[in-house]
């Protein structure tokens, strides 16, 4: 292989994943600052090292290079997901700054028959926070500063994407102080895990008679809070659920709990109609209780909305 070739080769393979940035975040805030200073080169390669894999200090293209190429590739994707989760903490208000902007320079050395020299890898470099800095007396919330590490917290619960996207804005507007609009977008995550967990239960019902709580849910002119009640009401039916109640570990009382969360953000949301006011009114310590039992609440939802999803498969 020619240095250029192991040069293009190594480019095209360097990927930063959202998982990744994402436990390197989590990485960063485990360390700890103690009145000291994240040294974010040391922590990189720490970081790289103990999740990739190793490769020799000369790339020895004299032979199939493929293993060791790929190996430098993700150790580099690692360090650059740690230097992208550095710079993202501290947008978030999470840490500070100290010292200087560092760039880091990719940089290899490649061995042929009788020939050394340096991999171009220009286009890997990249600049990164020389230290970080967390202060005793700032202690903000990690999850509500931080979309990623909010969305962390529900595990392995998968989202709809229009969801997600929905939490994320709500989360935005809540550090900008904006706790309407917040609470709007917060309203819509919710309204659509509701819709989205109704079309779940009518599927996995087949061909069953689902009554009024299934027109209900059926009809797209219905409103939230009706909705709500009806998808409440249909998972009741022990004649279609009770099968999902033991497999989801969900029962009835549990998303009728949820229910009750989640009028309280329909009514706080309700702020955005003309001469309509809420108490009490949306403060930040009232969005970031929302937020927070969002959590658990949604979770919920999406979860027994996976469980009857896979009640519908064959086999």
């Amino acid at each position: 292989m020619t240095p250029e070739d192991a040069s293009e080769f190594i480019q095209k393979s360097v990927h930063v994943t959202q998982p990744d940035i994402i436990a390197a975040k989590q990485f960063l805030l485990e360390q700890g600052t103690a009145g000291g200073y994240l040294v974010i080169e040391d922590l990189a390669r720490c970081w790289a090292n103990e999740y990739g894999e190793s490769y020799p200090e000369v790339a020895p293209l004299y032979e199939d290079p493929t293993p060791f190429l790929e190996a430098y590739a993700r150790q580099h994707s690692l360090r650059l997901a740690v230097f992208r989760a550095a710079w993202s903490l501290i947008r978030s208000g999470i840490f500070f700054s100290c010292g200087t902007i560092e760039p880091y320079i990719a940089n290899w050395t490649f061995s042929t028959r009788g020939n050394k020299g340096g991999l171009n890898l220009q286009t890997l470099n990249v600049l990164y926070p020389e230290k970080l800095f967390r202060p005793q007396w700032n202690d903000q919330s990690d999850e509500l500063n931080d979309a990623d590490l909010y969305l962390r917290q529900l595990g392995d619960v998968s989202l709809h994407s229009g969801v997600e996207s929905a939490l994320r804005t709500a989360l935005t507007c809540l550090r900008q102080d904006l706790y309407d609009p917040a609470v709007a977008m917060l309203g819509s995550a919710m309204e659509g895990s509701w819709v989205e967990l109704g079309d779940s239960l009518l599927k996995a019902a087949g061909n069953a008679n689902t009554g009024k709580p299934g027109k209900t849910v059926q009809d797209e002119r219905s409103s939230i809070k009706t909705r709500i009640d009806a998808v409440c009401d249909l998972y009741e039916r022990s004649d279609l659920y009770d099968k999902l109640w033991k497999k989801g570990s969900i029962k009835p009382s549990e998303l009728r709990h949820t229910a009750q969360w989640s009028h309280v953000v329909r009514e706080s949301r309700n702020v955005l109609h003309w001469k309509v006011s809420t108490k009490p009114y949306n403060s930040y310590s009232k969005v970031a209780t929302l937020l927070m039992a969002a959590l658990k609440h949604l979770g919920t939802l999406h979860h027994l909305r996976y469980v009857a999803a896979q009640k519908r498969k064959p086999g």
